[in-house]
């Protein structure tokens, strides 16, 4: 049992994986597949006079599997989409490059908006004692610099 599970195989030194033979397989080769899914009926349309970049736009009409009304699509080509026409609504919301421009315009103005509320909340007396208080550690800063006598060495270069 467990000869079947080999985790590593041998390779001789030698070996050479170029040489080794290319599979080829039958090309008119069957393949099976399972559908797992919702066959559709649709009708399907030309679109008269719509037209982007010379690829036509078509209309897609079915009818709904569990209500029976009558759905619409419409291609979207631009933006290698498609259009609720009636009868039904997107589920999810497609992502385009306008909407990521406008989603950093908003999380800009979010953004403004939050650091605008925090200086908002800020008092100008709470400014004043912060301004103090470290003016007054700079101060002691200089007077504790200026009381610590440095030796300076000079140091004689070799020529």
């Amino acid at each position: 049992m467990r000869e079947r599970k080999v985790m590593k195989k041998y390779y001789q030194p030698d070996f050479v994986p170029s040489k080794l033979p290319r599979l080829r397989r039958s090309k008119n080769r069957q393949i099976k597949l399972h559908y797992k899914g919702t066959k559709f009926n649709y009708r399907k349309e030309d679109v008269v006079g719509e037209t982007y970049l010379g690829i036509r736009i078509l209309m897609f009409y079915s009818k709904c599997t569990h209500c029976c009304a009558e759905l619409t699509i419409k291609t979207d080509p631009r933006n290698s989409d498609y259009l609720m026409e009636s009868g039904a609504t997107r589920t999810f919301k497609p992502w385009r490059p306008q909407d990521e421009s406008e989603m950093n315009t908003l999380a800009a103005l979010h953004e403004m908006q939050s650091v605008n509320s925090g200086r908002a909340t800020v008092s100008t007396d709470a400014m004043l004692q912060g301004l103090q208080r470290t003016s007054a550690a700079k101060e002691e800063d200089e007077v504790l610099t200026k009381s610590i006598v440095f030796h300076v060495s000079i140091l004689s270069t070799f020529h």
